[in-house]
């Protein structure tokens, strides 16, 4: 038993460190700032080989004993961001307590606001804690200044952070003033103005009121502005690395990237790459298997089906018809989206199964990423000639599944969905921002 004993306690992983920062919120939680991170690949915690990997197996209280008192959490993104962890406490007890339902927020020496990007909840059995992530945030003062304001109470709190990554100098662009157009195949973009905007709403409690400077986009043919186009996605970068559209109002100069994909109504900008055949919508629980395959280039693609409302689940990309775990919406979320599920099979295998929720007809079709930042599309035609575009999932692509929504008028009783692809067009302009009297 001694020897047992002793090679348990050599599994179990040390003390905690201590927190960067402590802070009392306005709701009375006890909120600690446990790190921060940059890069794409962000890890916190202890991580236990054992627990990860015979968890299951486990006794329950041989579990409870090696399992580390500060859990091991890890982000990927595709981009090098920042992430500040946190969770919090209960100031009487000490005891964890959910550390959500809060807005976090960096402020610099000009007063611009930078909020998060993004949010990383992780549950553990008694462990919780969040990784908020920001793609812009104040990267050349010494000493950070971060704002946590609960939603509930509204009251912000701020503390003083040292910052670790702090860029020293900023890029000197060359600029040229406004209005800016680059000329692509038969069209022209346009950069027209810059307008002084603020994100966020009064009701908006969970959005930070972010000062920034809005770009006046046009997408014109021969004079004309073209409407079968869509709006444009944007992005700015200044000097010191940050990207983004909320970037505040005191860099002296902004890079603006936009990126205009034409509609999928448009016959004449976009490629069909084939198509299902025409498929009644009168039986609402019906599921329509297609299977049509095609290629683009190298890219293999597929056209699954008409599926119906609910949840389908796919595990590495293949639809699981009788799969071995349940799953549900999630509650408040979203009318679709995605959610996940994971199991440990053996020690050394885990399964991964993805689910697909939706309120009413759903397309799947599968491919890899496309080149050149082309994407896939869903136009629908009826019997009598009209087409529509299939609502991409906002939550994207899960394994090279990419869900399309259906949202047809009422009238249409068939449908044939054709498989598109969309080719951007670009520009990117550097501009030197307006003077501010404040």
């Amino acid at each position: 038993m001694l020897a047992i004993g002793l090679g348990l306690w050599a599994l179990r992983a040390p003390d905690p460190d201590k927190p960067l920062a402590r802070v009392q919120l306005s709701d009375g939680r006890l909120l600690q700032i446990e790190g921060v991170s940059y890069g794409t690949n962000h890890v916190i915690g202890k991580h236990s080989a054992v627990v990860e990997r015979f968890s299951p197996w486990l006794p329950a209280k041989v579990r409870e004993f090696v399992t580390p008192k500060v859990p091991r959490s890890e982000i990927d993104l595709d981009r090098p961001k920042l992430v500040v962890w946190v969770n919090a406490l209960d100031p009487k007890t000490g005891q964890q307590v959910d550390c959500q339902g809060i807005r976090v927020e960096f402020k610099d020496e000009h007063g611009d606001l930078f909020g998060e990007e993004n949010r990383h909840w992780f549950g553990h059995q008694a462990y919780w804690r969040v990784g908020h992530e920001f793609q812009a945030f104040p990267r050349q003062p010494r000493e950070w200044t971060l704002q946590i304001t609960p939603w509930r109470s509204n009251q912000t709190t701020e503390v003083k952070l040292a910052n670790p990554f702090r860029a020293t100098a900023s890029a000197a662009w060359s600029t040229k003033p406004l209005p800016q157009s680059l000329r692509v195949g038969d069209l022209d973009i346009v950069l027209a103005s810059l307008a002084r905007r603020t994100n966020g709403a009064p009701g908006k409690y969970w959005e930070t009121a972010t000062r920034y400077w809005e770009p006046n986009w046009e997408l014109r043919r021969r004079g004309p502005r073209v409407t079968d186009w869509e709006d444009p996605e944007w992005f700015a970068e200044d000097g010191t690395g940050n990207r983004g559209q909320f970037l505040g109002l005191h860099a002296p100069a902004l890079r603006f990237t936009a990126r205009f994909f034409p509609r999928a109504t448009n016959t004449t900008a976009t490629v069909v790459l084939t198509n299902g055949p025409m498929t009644s919508l009168a039986d609402k629980s019906a599921t329509n298997w297609w299977n049509v395959a095609t290629r683009h280039g190298s890219n293999a693609i597929q056209i699954l089906g008409l599926f119906p409302a609910g949840i389908h689940i796919f595990s590495d990309g293949v639809l699981q018809t009788n799969p071995p775990v349940a799953m549900g919406p999630t509650m408040g979320g979203a009318p679709s989206g995605w959610v996940g599920s994971s199991r440990r099979l053996t020690p050394s295998r885990v399964q991964f199964w993805n689910g697909h929720y939706s309120p009413g007809f759903v397309v799947f079709a599968h491919s890899d990423t496309l080149p050149s930042r082309q994407r896939l599309a869903i136009r629908l035609r009826d019997n009598h000639g009209r087409n529509w575009a299939a609502k991409p999932e906002p939550e994207g692509a899960v394994h090279g599944i990419h869900p399309f929504l259906v949202e047809v008028p009422a009238d249409v009783t068939a449908i044939t969905a054709e498989l598109i692809v969309l080719t951007p067009v670009e520009a990117t302009f550097t501009v030197e921002t307006p003077r501010l009297a404040d």
